[in-house]
């Protein structure tokens, strides 16, 4: 396999996981880099559920990785801030540290049946809210150390 294709693998599996626990929440979702989608639900006075790949670095080995994103919130009209909050406190209770996240091939359309590797999350840190015009935003920091089968 190559490196390529456990970073894709990777990157769906967290996709997925994001998106489940949206789903979970009855929550719009969005990937930030998917600027379509970000323009409208930016624009959207719904919340959402969203997320964000930060780094991908390769160790000289290939088969060690460390990929850091982010998962946060958006909220709109949440003046005491309370569903922010909440959906904060969702994001951290399902990305715990030292947790183990199962990779998976989500790249095709086949239900993915065997892991193609393993990450265990080493960190977690919540960060500043954020504004623009219409919604507040905060996100969850993480880091990953995962490994290819």
């Amino acid at each position: 396999m190559t490196a390529s294709l456990f970073i894709a693998q990777a990157k769906s599996t967290l996709d997925a996981k994001v998106k489940l626990l949206a789903d979970s929440l009855g929550l719009e979702f969005s990937e930030v880099d998917d600027s379509a989608a970000t323009s409208e639900q930016q624009q959207s006075s719904n919340d959402a559920i969203v997320w964000q790949m930060s780094e991908i670095p390769v160790e000289e080995r290939g088969v060690f990785y460390t990929f850091r994103f982010s998962v946060g919130a958006k909220t709109a009209d949440d003046v005491s801030n309370m569903r922010m909050m909440s959906f904060i406190g969702k994001i951290v209770e399902e990305f715990t540290e030292d947790s183990t996240v199962n990779i998976y091939d989500y790249t095709t359309t086949a239900q993915p049946d065997l892991p193609t590797g393993f990450g265990v999350l080493t960190q977690s840190r919540v960060g500043a809210q954020q504004y623009d015009r219409q919604a507040n935003y905060r996100m969850v920091d993480m880091a990953m150390r995962a490994v290819r089968y």
